[in-house]
């Protein structure tokens, strides 16, 4: 889908894949993050779990 990615650069109109949800105290909505955001993500992931 088409909107804004919410993991750090929040730039506009542009290909975003969900994420999953989040919660702040009682509200909660839905996270979605575009490619480049994405694959920081998954590299810190990757990171953490290489020192486990």
């Amino acid at each position: 889908m088409t909107g804004r990615c919410w993991l750090g650069c929040e730039r506009e109109d542009l290909p975003v894949q969900w994420v999953g949800p989040v919660e702040v105290g009682i509200e909660r909505a839905d996270l979605y993050g575009c490619a480049d955001c994405l694959a920081r993500l998954r590299a810190r992931v990757l990171e953490e779990a290489g020192r486990r």
